[in-house]
């Protein structure tokens, strides 16, 4: 008998572009008992079909061999934030100096200025700025780097490793032994700032588009109120099973997905149907995790609890469709696997061409040193990916639930949209439009009296009728003796 297969979801950190995904599946594909491994580079996960007999730790422990960082992922969970800051300081911190390290070296290889004295003193600067430079924006790509050249694949880090390092190198040999030549400081500080001002704005889009599935899952309440005989108690949303009976107040959320045993209410429930109009619920009906009570106090029993309620599963859904593939993805693919090795073939050749044709050691090395800067592939393994997560979490967060990406990529082909009859496409709230009142009496002092009955209540067609009184300028009263 076939074990039922289960699915497993990595943060993998350490990725930067196309070549680490290849890299990362086959090291999850190797491990046995996985059936299929595959690796979103915009959203920095790795989903892993498996069998029973096979863990999380044993997927951690196949990627840290690859050489990246992975942990199970916990979608409810914000990790990107400490190491967003602690990259927005480092960049801050290399930005400061390379800016003037970029303006000195320019000055003195354009227009022979030395900005700092002498040019002597001014090289010696610029060798020290250059040096904190490489060690604050370019340690991430050479520890990027190692893992890469270990299996024989480089990548792009490879590219801006090796491209700012022979740069700053060479400069570095012009300081020290022979200033006639021309120095590239601003060539390596350059490169390294903007690489690493693109990689920041890269890790803001990935951490916004998780946004999608944190936002769902804050539909959810963290305790519940559990009825236990006459008593009840507040406990943990993850505490409570499958039977338990919990209450539900007026303006608190559902907190499981469950039957109502007592109580009648109207129930908000939008973020299912799209359907903006609370809907009437009482004892024996269905209702549903996250849904707003509105009204009365309800008791529920839950039916379901953890990643089988229907809030878990559209969150999952959500997160496997920002995780799927395009079509054009799978040219993306192809394309990077090969360019990298390419560009650092053609690099040398144009090393040594120029070296040979020209017989200059420095116009082979700029140019050289040109080829590799200037062809990082990074947009090429990034640009779908994060149209795609950009596009699921968008949705999510309107309403719409798009299965993968194929389905997305498909969209751009519609010409035509048919909407149901009930009005689902709305603004989400009801608005008066209109006031009709009896011969003889005006429309202010209808609403007037309609405002004040309807102040107190929670329903969205009373709120509509206070926020019309007062767009008006109408003082909203209170209404006495008042009787249905």
């Amino acid at each position: 008998m076939t074990s039922p297969a289960r699915a497993v979801t990595l943060r993998v950190g350490g990725m930067t572009c196309a070549s680490c995904v290849r890299r990362v599946e086959r090291a999850l594909n190797r491990v046995e008992g996985v059936d299929e491994a595959s690796v979103n580079f915009a959203s920095a996960t790795a989903r892993i079909s498996l069998g029973e007999g096979i863990g999380a730790d044993d997927l951690v422990q196949a990627v840290e061999r690859a050489g990246y960082d992975a942990a199970e992922l916990d979608a409810s969970a914000d990790t990107t934030g400490e190491d967003s800051r602690a990259r927005l300081a480092a960049l801050i911190a290399g930005g400061v100096l390379a800016v003037p390290v970029i303006i000195a070296s320019m000055a003195m290889d354009i227009a022979g200025l030395a900005l700092f004295g002498s040019e002597q003193v001014t090289g010696w600067l610029l060798l020290g700025g250059a040096a904190i430079v490489q060690a604050l924006l370019g340690w991430r790509f050479y520890r990027a780097s190692g893992p890469a050249l270990r299996a024989l694949t480089p990548n792009m880090d490879v590219l801006v490793a090796l491209g700012t390092t022979v740069a700053f190198v060479f400069s570095a040999w012009v300081v020290l032994f022979d200033r006639s030549e021309s120095m590239f400081f601003d060539v390596s500080a350059a490169v390294l700032l903007f690489v690493s001002l693109g990689r920041f704005f890269e890790d803001r889009a990935r951490a916004s588009a998780g946004g999608a599935i944190r936002a769902l899952l804050g539909l959810t309440a963290k305790s519940v109120n559990v009825v236990r005989g006459d008593a009840e108690e507040a406990v943990p949303v993850e505490a409570v099973a499958v039977g338990d009976v919990f209450r539900v107040r007026p303006g608190e959320r559902v907190a499981l997905d469950g039957v109502i045993r007592a109580g009648r209410s109207a129930l908000d429930e939008s973020l299912l149907t799209g359907e903006s109009m609370p809907v009437e619920r009482g004892p024996g009906e269905a209702v549903v995790g996250g849904a707003l009570n509105q009204q009365g106090v309800l008791e529920v029993e839950a039916t379901a609890v953890g990643e089988d309620t229907v809030l878990q599963r559209m969150a999952a859904l959500v997160a496997e469709a920002q995780g799927s593939r395009a079509p054009v993805e799978r040219v993306v693919d192809a394309v990077a696997a090969v360019f990298v090795p390419i560009v650092l073939v053609l690099a040398l050749g144009t090393f040594l061409g120029w070296g040979f044709l020209d017989d200059s050691f420095v116009r082979a090395m700029v140019f050289s040193v040109a080829v590799l800067v200037i062809a990082c592939p990074c947009a090429l393994g990034l640009a779908t990916p994060t149209a795609i997560i950009a596009g699921t979490g968008m949705g999510a967060e309107r309403g719409i639930l798009i299965r993968n990406a194929e389905a997305l990529e498909m969209a751009a082909r519609i010409d035509a949209v048919v909407l149901d009859k009930t009005g689902t496409l709305t603004e989400g709230r009801p608005e008066l439009v209109e006031v009709a009142p009896a011969d003889g009496v005006g429309e202010d002092e209808v609403l007037t009296l309609a405002a004040a009955v309807e102040a107190l209540s929670e329903h969205p067609l009373s709120a509509a009728v206070v926020e019309a009184a007062e767009a008006r300028g109408i003082k909203v009263g209170t209404a006495e003796g008042f009787e249905a």
